[in-house]
This record gives C-alpha cells, sequence and structure tokens, in this order.
C-alpha cells in the first residue's frame, strides 16, 4: 500500500509538471472576451463589422468541443478596411522560451464566403507564416504550424488579419482555439521528471531492501 501511494504521488507531480509548460496563449478559446490579452485595431469602429469581436460559436460541421465561443470579423464591402494589409487585426504578445521548439494551433471558419483569406503572423515584424484562402465555406478546421522557433528581438506577438480576395461584400470570418504549445519539456521540467524517476528508484530499492530483512528475520 506505501508503496502504492508514493508512486501514484510521484506519477501526479510529474504529470502536473509536464502539463504545467504547455501552452503559453492566454484565453485561446475567448472564454473571457479579449479580456485585456487580446488586442484588436482601435482604428476601427464597428465590432463584428470591420473590426474582430467576440461571438458565440458557430455550430458548424468540425467545430472545437473546449470552447463555446470565437472571434468574428465581417468585411461590409469594397474600400472598406477589410483589405489584409490595414485592415482587421487581433494579435497577443507572447513569452517565448528561446530554446524551445513550438507548434501553433488554431480553428478557423471562413463563413459562407468562398473567397476569403486569413493571413498568419509571427513575430516582431510582421512576418506572415501561413495564408489561408478560399477554405471550405461554413466548415471549422483545425491548422497546425510546427516547428516555430524564435530568439530574435522581443516581444513577440502572434497575430491574425483577415479579408477577402477582391474585398467582396458579406463575408463572416471566425477564429477560436489558438495555441501555442511546446512539445518538449522545458529544462526545469526536465530536471523535475529526472528527480521523479531518482525517487521512484531510491524508494522502490528501500522497500525491496526492508522486504529482505523482514524475509531474514522471520
Amino acid at each position: 500500500m506505501v508503496r502504492k501511494i508514493l508512486f501514484l504521488g510521484i506519477a501526479v507531480g510529474l504529470l502536473a509538471t509536464s502539463a504545467f509548460a504547455d501552452d503559453i496563449v492566454t484565453d485561446g478559446g475567448f472564454q473571457t472576451g479579449f479580456g485585456g490579452v487580446w488586442n484588436v485595431n482601435t482604428s476601427l469602429t464597428t465590432p463584428c463589422g470591420d473590426a474582430w469581436c467576440v461571438v458565440s460559436l458557430p455550430g458548424d460541421p468540425g467545430a472545437p468541443t473546449d470552447t463555446a465561443f470565437a472571434i468574428a470579423d465581417t468585411c461590409v464591402g469594397p474600400g472598406d478596411p477589410c483589405n489584409l494589409d490595414t485592415g482587421a487585426w487581433v494579435s497577443q504578445v507572447v513569452t517565448l522560451d528561446p530554446t524551445q521548439t513550438y507548434t501553433f494551433s488554431f480553428y478557423y471558419d471562413p463563413g459562407p464566403a468562398a473567397n476569403t483569406q486569413l493571413n498568419v503572423y509571427f513575430g516582431t515584424g510582421g512576418i506572415v507564416i501561413n495564408t489561408i484562402t478560399d477554405a471550405a465555406p461554413n466548415t471549422w478546421t483545425e491548422y497546425s504550424i510546427p516547428g516555430i522557433a524564435y530568439s530574435g528581438i522581443f516581444p513577440v506577438y502572434v497575430e491574425f488579419t483577415g479579408g477577402q480576395s477582391g474585398e467582396t461584400e458579406g463575408a463572416t470570418m471566425y477564429l477560436t482555439d489558438i495555441s501555442l504549445d511546446s512539445p518538449t519539456p522545458e529544462p526545469a521540467s526536465m530536471a523535475l521528471i529526472g528527480g521523479g524517476l531518482l525517487g521512484m528508484s531510491t524508494i522502490t530499492a528501500i522497500l525491496r531492501r526492508r522486504r529482505k530483512n523482514r524475509l531474514n528475520n522471520a
């Protein structure tokens, strides 16, 4: 019984340690709205029109199940600020470990139009790391970009800019479940895991020795 309790405690500690440093994006499911951590283009004046806003998650096919919210952006016609270079953007500053490699993931639904475009930026200089064009209308798709690493100038941000090719009127696009995960444990986590494994082997040796002594004394 003692062995089981000790092993269980160590296992729980190791699991907690490995989960601690996972996602460095704050509230990627917009459970608290923009929550003071997401920034939007303040020069735009119409939320859910020419600027991103928080809405209830549309129940289109493929929708994620771990959040009830998304952000939406609607282009309202040619010449409006839905232009991909100057228009609606949403971003968050993140703190990266330059020794780590991350995977950037998110869910995107282009809404009813077939000519939408979503630009994904990462870094400090507006570097486009992915462009999604003509995604299947009214369908959620999970996108994943592995191998994200950064050791340049800080702060670092993740940013999305939405628009339409040709800026045709009337498309609403949706975005949610944004995450930036490190698949490898941080050095501190590795040290704790190593300590946990060492502790397990030490406890096993002590219990085995005690059992042997009891048998010898019987």
